[in-house]
């Protein structure tokens, strides 16, 4: 069902329950509103770790499960890329700075369209970040499995090996 649907089979059902004023456009703008109401205060309250400029709104716990599976709000969690040191001591890494670092948030305090733009646009890239440090650990992950395998098969000859010499 798309959003449109949605809204207009909401609407039509509020107006059986006597709330004449109610259309699904208007339903679906009022539900953006507070949504990015939320999105604000769950903002402000990272930023503020004092307490200091906290909202309280009678609809954020509301908000909160309703949005706990969006991933516009609640980005996934950093998984942070580490340097492996190999025998002699020295980075795998061809580059010591290729470790991503999270930009700060420069929203002003006053209410301004383009500070949600530039949040979905920071929401976007560090998606887009997260997609290429998990694709980046599957390659690791494989590159270990194929060593343990080579591993492996370096033990299997050398007990051959060390079969054959003790049994001669």
């Amino acid at each position: 069902m798309n959003k449109k649907v949605f809204w207009d089979k909401l609407a039509k059902s509020l107006r059986e329950k006597g709330h004449i004023n109610v259309d699904g456009a208007s339903l679906d703008q009022k539900f953006r509103y507070m949504k990015n109401t939320f999105k604000k205060i769950k903002d402000n309250s990272k930023k503020t770790a004092t307490g200091r400029s906290r909202v309280n709104w009678k609809y954020f716990d509301w908000f909160e499960q309703i949005c706990a599976s969006d991933k516009a709000i609640n980005p996934p969690m950093l998984v942070s890329t580490i340097a492996i040191d190999d025998e002699a001591g020295t980075s795998n890494k061809e580059n010591g700075d290729n470790v991503a670092k999270t930009p700060s948030s420069s929203r002003s305090s006053t209410p301004d369209s383009r500070s949600g733009t530039r949040l979905d646009t920071f929401r976007k890239r560090h998606l887009i970040l997260e997609e290429a440090r998990l694709e980046e650990l599957k390659a690791i992950r494989l590159e270990i499995a194929e060593s343990n395998k080579i591993n492996r098969e370096k033990l299997d000859l050398l007990k051959q090996h060390l079969t054959c010499h003790n049994n001669n």
